[in-house]
This record gives C-alpha cells, structure tokens and sequence, in this order.
C-alpha cells in the first residue's frame, strides 16, 4: 500500500485512512503479548498539536531495543479507528539522525503573542535606561547573538508559565510593560533598576 501523504502532517492532521511518513516524539513506550504470546508495542506520540496512541505488531521486540521514551522518532503508520478513537498502526519506526531535520518547533507549542513587537518592547525598555554604564550592560547582554536568538525561542518555564517557544520573550516583554507602568504610577522608583532587573529576572 503505497503513501497517501507526504507533508509529514502533525497529529491533528491525520484522518483515518492516512497513510504517511512523520516525525514525533516518543512519549511512552511499553511491550506487551498477545493472547497468543506474541509481542507488539504500545505507544504514545506527541508533537505540539497533540499526542496520539499507536500499536506495532510487527518487530517489535526489535524496535524495543533501540528506543528510548522522550526521543524525537519517524515512523512509517497508519491511522486507524479504535474505540471511537483515531490510533495509529506503526509500521515503522526508528530514532531520528541530526541530518533528518534541524527545525524542532513542530514538537513544542509556540507563542501566539506578536514576538517582533515584544521584542522591540525590550530594544525600547533598554534604550530608555539614562544610566549609561547599566544601559551599556544591558545592551551588551541583548546585543550578544547567541543570547537574542536563544532568548527569542526559549520558554520562560519549564512547567508553571509560558512554557512554548517565544514564551520568555512573551514574558519579559510583559513583566517590562508592567515594570513601566509601575514607574509612571510611583515615581519614587528607580526606574532604571526596575527595568534592568525585569530585563533579567528570568
């Protein structure tokens, strides 16, 4: 049976009936026997429109051996109906090589804020900072390439907030606004160590 698709569709994509080659992540992994003895696979695949559970019956014990739960993986399936629900058949399956993709956001959520503005928020919070050794650091800070391009796609948390790509630029650009309004509202602060510190908090 030949592929019906060929866009490497995440997991809200797939219609019973798909038959398709894709890229997730292995969140469970588990062998199992049959009534007859034999083994298969159960597991579950995630990428950042969902997660999805699959069975492979064929190899198992093979493919058991070389992967590890948490992998990103291809896999070669079918989508099937079972119980209601959309499963897939796994016909296929091995851990990805660094040569097979170098774009990872298709398995994290991804920020839905407007990320240039927020970081034009920072470019402006810094350009306001009048003590010039402190305006200096912080240029230094997110001036550096390394840091923006990891500040522009890193999450802000690992679990409690804004944990998806963009969400600590989504962040700090909001703690920065509050942090301004703040100031306007108390003009006793020191404006430009409320502001550095706001920067950096994360």
């Amino acid at each position: 049976m030949e592929l019906n698709r060929s866009d490497h569709p995440y997991l809200d994509q797939l219609q019973v009936g798909d038959r398709f080659d894709s890229y997730y992540v292995l969140q469970s992994l588990q062998l199992a026997t049959t009534r007859k003895n034999k083994p298969f696979l159960i597991l579950t695949f995630s990428d950042r429109s969902g997660t999805m559970k699959g069975k492979m019956w064929e190899d198992a014990e093979e493919a058991y051996r070389i992967l590890s739960v948490g992998q990103v993986v291809k896999i070669r399936a079918t989508t099937e109906e079972y119980q209601g629900n959309e499963e897939l058949k796994v016909i296929r399956i091995r851990p990805i090589d660094k040569k097979d993709m170098d774009d990872y956001s298709r398995f994290l959520p991804t920020s839905t804020s407007d990320l240039e503005q927020d970081w034009q928020t920072i470019l402006d919070s810094i350009a306001m900072i009048e003590n010039e050794p402190l305006r200096e650091l912080m240029n230094s800070i997110f001036e550096d390439e390394e840091i923006r391009e990891a500040f522009r796609t890193a999450p802000a948390g690992k679990k409690w907030h804004h944990g998806y790509i963009g969400g600590l630029l989504e962040h700090t650009a909001s703690i920065v606004k509050l942090a301004s309004w703040m100031c306007e509202h108390y003009a006793d602060l020191k404006r430009d160590i409320l502001i550095s510190g706001a920067l950096l908090h994360d």
